[in-house]
């Protein structure tokens, strides 16, 4: 009976919204389907995540998957350059949504071309830096060969990274309208193609930079596909217009992603700057001593990502219709259980890690116990503050986040600067788990206790019965 009642959720018939309790079941449906969805496409990209290493870092080299890892870790850092409109963006259309607005169309082209012309813009300075950049020296290159590739490579990683950028419009949209599903099922299709680019390219044991061009195409590929399916195909009424451009609004989610923007770009300077340190400070052949076994723990995330990802947007529609209890009530739920999964998966990484890291790298990379454990930490501490900051971020107190998320960067990127001479990697690992500790989980675990104390205040709606 209760496995009849599940399956409900992940059947492609929504439920009845003239009740509160169609509703949050719909709510739930959607939510149902993202998160099954995700669990298919994640393990399509571990798949890939996997593959990668093993099939590139032997042939590749330390220093010439050192240089394209931390490319990208940088490029991945620029998404603050949005200023924070894509995620403005999805929360607007979600609450616009439960409001019942008519004003989607609107959003979706004001937001599609602020994002076009700053991807742009951030296209022109990338050419302009792999021309006249010291790219050796940023990325602590010696050999020839590592130098000479560094320039096309910076090209072909912004080049995909700006056309994402441009074209996340839809992203934004499907998600805020709680389609995420789609979403994914598109973005697996692009992890196929990158999936076939990548066993092509290692098979011809190709260089690096047709190496990363074919894995830059692909999933660009599935998102213009997407892109072209959901605006001139199931929702032509959303499609960007600029007749349907406004000022107003524009400058709305300009005001409204300076928050998101903050958050972004702590979070990627918080997370995402290891290898730059590292290939600052000890060369880029030390970049994989991290950047390898961190991809492991990664994967301890996956809860995260499959269970509170598609709750921002849900969390704001509910709240925009008045449904606290609901709110609350899933809020807590999904961070027992995403924090759980990544605290039982960091013990099993903690006794099997280093075996696993010799293994999946050919024994290129090593990975003893004192660079585990603070990766083990960090994973279960980003687990906890990514719950918590999802729910302030889907119901408005995206503010609080952002003073948060900000007090942890500064903190933990100064620290890696200081910890490295002293520990090697292990100290960067370290620095990450002060920062996350001490800026992100206690303050974000107080903040959430003060806001559902003041929902449960509110008059509670019709749920489904359990």
């Amino acid at each position: 009976m209760k496995l009849r009642r599940a399956l409900r959720y992940l059947s492609r018939r929504p439920f009845d919204l003239g009740t509160p309790e169609g509703r949050a079941q719909e709510r739930e449906r959607r939510v149902a389907l993202t998160a099954v969805t995700n669990v298919a496409l994640r393990v399509l990209s571990g798949l890939l995540a996997l593959l990668t290493v093993p099939l590139t870092i032997g042939y590749l080299g330390a220093e010439r998957y050192g240089l394209w890892t931390t490319i990208t870790s940088l490029l991945a850092m620029m998404t603050f350059f949005d200023f924070g409109i894509g995620h403005g963006l999805m929360t607007e259309v979600a609450a616009a949504s439960g409001r019942g607005e008519a004003r989607l169309g609107r959003l979706v082209s004001s937001g599609f071309y602020l994002e076009l012309l700053l991807s742009g813009t951030l296209f022109g300075s990338i050419v302009w830096l792999s021309a006249s950049g010291d790219l050796g020296t940023w990325f602590g290159l010696e050999s020839p060969r590592a130098l000479a590739e560094a320039p096309p490579v910076v090209l072909l990683v912004g080049a995909g990274f700006c056309i994402t950028m441009a074209l996340s419009a839809v992203v934004r949209v499907q998600s805020g309208l709680q389609d995420g599903y789609i979403t994914l099922l598109w973005h697996a299709a692009g992890v196929v193609l990158t999936l076939v680019a990548l066993i092509t390219a290692s098979s011809f044991k190709a260089g690096l930079v047709p190496l990363v061009g074919a894995m830059v195409a692909a999933p660009a590929l599935a998102l213009t596909g997407n892109f072209v399916w959901f605006f001139f195909v199931r929702r032509p009424d959303l499609c960007p217009r600029p007749s349907a451009f406004d000022g107003n609004l524009a400058r709305g989610l300009l005001g409204s992603g300076s928050a998101f923007m903050i958050i972004s770009l702590s979070s990627a300077l918080g997370q995402l700057s290891d290898n730059f340190v590292i290939a600052r400070l000890g060369g880029a052949a030390a970049v994989p001593d991290l950047a390898v076994p961190a991809k492991l723990f990664q994967l301890l995330l996956l809860p995260a990502t499959l269970l509170v990802g598609p709750l921002w947007p849900a969390y704001g529609e509910a709240h925009a219709r008045g449904d606290a209890a609901w709110v609350v009530r899933t809020l807590w739920r999904s961070t027992l259980v995403s924090v759980g999964i990544a605290l039982g998966g960091c013990v099993v990484l903690l006794l099997v890690g280093s075996w696993l890291v010799g293994v999946w790298s050919q024994q290129e990379v090593q990975a003893p116990f004192a660079v585990l454990w603070p990766l083990g930490l960090a994973a279960c501490l980003t687990a906890l503050s990514s719950s918590l900051g999802t729910f302030l971020n889907g119901i408005g107190k995206n503010l609080a986040h952002a003073i948060c998320a900000f007090g942890m960067a500064v903190v933990s990127f100064g620290l890696k600067w200081v910890l490295f001479p002293r520990a090697g990697v292990a100290g960067v690992a370290w620095a990450t788990v002060v920062g996350y500790g001490l800026f992100m989980a206690l303050p974000l675990s107080w903040l959430v206790v003060q806001e559902t104390r003041r929902l449960r205040q509110a008059a509670p709606s019709v749920t489904p019965a359990r």
